[in-house]
């Protein structure tokens, strides 16, 4: 005989960040990568990769300047990377509270 679940006892479903990503980054602030950003190109941090090590590797997607995604993905080594938490208001995007992945 088989014993029902209820929905409250059942494992939460959750979906990998990768899988879920905004299209457009206008009303939501985000992680982004100082190293591309100075070089003149917009991203939004998705997931952290492991590769060889645990989470040495950072995929990001490139921003057009609407804070929409292109499709274009970038990939960089993690201890390369200087993360910045891109503040947004109605107004701007502030770029501050610079995060450093440590060993």
């Amino acid at each position: 005989m088989e014993t029902e679940i209820s929905e409250s006892e059942k494992p939460l479903r959750v979906r990998l960040i990768a899988d879920w990503y905004y299209t457009h980054y206008l009303a939501h602030s985000f992680i982004s990568e100082r190293g591309l950003r100075i070089e003149r190109t917009t991203n939004a941090l998705v997931e952290l990769q492991t590769s060889q090590e645990p989470f040495d590797v950072a995929l990001f997607h490139e921003l057009d300047a609407g804070l929409i995604a292109t499709g274009r993905t970038i990939t960089e080594q993690i201890g390369l990377c200087v993360f910045d938490l891109a503040a947004r208001t109605a107004a701007e995007t502030g770029y501050h509270d610079s995060i450093t992945y440590l060993e």
